[in-house]
């Protein structure tokens, strides 16, 4: 166990070194995904897991460049291809560290869709990973609520129907309602790891 947390603090540190916004959101998708594994009633080593792999999913961020991450504009086809090579760097990062191999399946396919649509496999439904399936909808409700360089975020009641359209499509049908009954406090799910 602690091999796991100092390879952890170890690849956040990078993170947060090369883009402390994605790392920010890193760690909100960590939390929404805790309380939403809680939710659902995994084990604790699964909602550990989910917690892990929210805290790791956008680490191979660290290979696209900042001008690229904070862009003020659309990105062009070349740069948002390179952007979405960062799941299966990520997992390249993440190999090097052996006590880690569980959460490459989320990071893998964090960006898989329900309906086949997404990347880098185009799995869809149940071949997504479940972790992969919470940490796409933890992963997009904090992009769509915070603010980016490119974009003003939307209010959380916004971003939450935004989800329930996207259920079945984007999102995982039966993880939608889950996560959007998880209790709200201001402006933010509650967060229930620090």
């Amino acid at each position: 166990m602690a091999d796991m947390q100092e390879q952890v603090t170890r690849v956040t540190a990078m993170l947060r070194e090369h883009s402390p916004e994605t790392a920010r959101h890193c760690i909100a998708v960590a939390r929404y995904g805790t309380v939403m594994a809680r939710a659902l009633g995994l084990p604790e080593r699964r909602v550990l897991l989910v917690s892990l792999a929210g805290l790791l999913h956008d680490v191979g961020k660290i290979y696209v460049a900042s001008r690229i991450l904070a862009k003020p504009g659309p990105l062009t086809p070349e740069e948002w291809a390179v952007v979405k090579e960062h799941p299966a760097r990520g997992v390249e990062l993440l190999r090097r560290c052996t006590a880690l191999s569980d959460v490459l399946l989320a990071v893998a396919f964090h960006h898989e869709r329900y309906d086949g649509t997404g990347y880098p496999a185009g799995l869809s439904g149940r071949e997504i990973p479940l972790e992969a399936r919470i940490l796409s909808i933890c992963n997009a409700y904090d992009a769509m609520i915070t603010d980016r360089s490119y974009r003003r975020g939307v209010a959380p009641a916004e971003a939450l129907a935004r989800l329930r359209e996207g259920a079945g499509t984007q999102f995982d049908p039966d993880l939608v309602p889950v996560f959007t009954r998880v209790p709200m406090q201001g402006e933010h799910l509650i967060a229930e790891i620090a």
